[in-house]
Parts: structure tokens; sequence; C-alpha cells
């Protein structure tokens, strides 16, 4: 018994091994008898978006013999690293902003704020929508020059002045009237 529990649980039979005696073996290595029945805990909540994907590792890790304790681990690493990438995404989509923003005032000077708001009339309600959307390289649309010189120029075919009048309901007569 002691050279038993010496040596450990026997190794993973291999690829010719019948269902019975890999759920003889996990029994051996204490090891749940489904992937269900693992206990997963990585340290935070896993939300309905990524439970697909923890799903499967979990049963792959199943069919590999893993403990919960090593998919533990290896969930908690991903879910960390994943952190990172997005601290990182927001960092440079900050640097993105700021260059963009630096480019643009140069080279719009004191219209800057007034066609940035040209552009969000032109979009309207999609405005936030469409802006913080991503292009193929991964740029957010709002922080990409190019694009936002396009919209500029959609808007001020539309709007050749620039200029924005809001509706007060009345007619343009009187509202001349009402002017003089």
């Amino acid at each position: 018994q002691k050279k038993l529990s010496e040596r450990g649980p026997a190794p993973m039979p291999g690829e010719g091994a019948t269902e019975e005696e890999l759920a003889e073996w996990r029994k051996e290595a204490g090891l749940p008898a489904k992937a269900e029945d693992y206990s997963i805990d990585i340290g935070r909540d896993i939300d309905e978006i990524a439970q697909p994907a923890v799903d499967g590792v979990v049963a792959k890790a199943f069919e590999l013999g893993m403990t919960e304790a090593n998919i533990n681990s290896i969930g908690a690493t991903y879910f960390g690293e994943q952190d990172k990438a997005i601290e990182v995404r927001q960092t440079q989509d900050v640097e993105t902003k700021e260059a963009t923003e630096d480019t643009l005032r140069e080279e719009w000077g004191g219209d800057f704020r007034r066609n940035l708001n040209l552009i969000s009339a032109l979009l309207g309600d999609a405005s936030d929508k469409v802006l913080t959307g991503r292009t193929a390289d991964g740029t957010p649309v709002g922080s990409d020059p190019e694009i936002l010189r396009a919209f500029l120029s959609i808007a001020l075919k539309d709007n050749p002045r620039g200029v924005t009048v809001p509706s007060t309901g009345g007619t343009m007569a009187t509202s001349v009237d009402d002017e003089i």
C-alpha cells in the first residue's frame, strides 16, 4: 500500500483504452467521472460570453485527464493574460486618439471642434456606435484621421457652410419677421 501511494496514480491509459478503463483510471486518480463535475474556480466570475469557451477547455482537460487544480491554474492564467492584453489595447487607443487629435487640431485649427460637431451631426444617433467601432486593423474609427476627414467631407457637402440651425417649429417667413 505504501509503495502504491508513493508512486501516485497509474498513468492514463493509452489511445485504445475503453470507456470503462478510462472511468476506472479517473476514479483511481481522484478525477471526476464527467467534465461537468469539475469545480471551476479561477478567481473571478465567468460571464455568459466566456462560458462556452471555458466549457470547451474543461471538456478537453477532462479528455486529457487534467486535475481541477491544473484547469483552474490555466484558466486564471488565461484570463490574467487577457486582462493584460486589454490594458495594452486601451493604452494604445488613448495614444492613437491623442495623436489623431493633435494632427487634426493642427490641420483644422480653430475649426477643430466645429468639424467634430459636423461629423457627429452627420452620423446622428449612430455617432457613438460608429466612432467607437474598429477598423480592420483594430484602430477605433473615431481615432482614424482619414476616416474623420472623409466624414467631414460628406458633412460639408450636405451642409457647405457647416451651420446647423435648430428647428423652432415656425416657418422661415415667421422667423425672418421675428428677426426684423
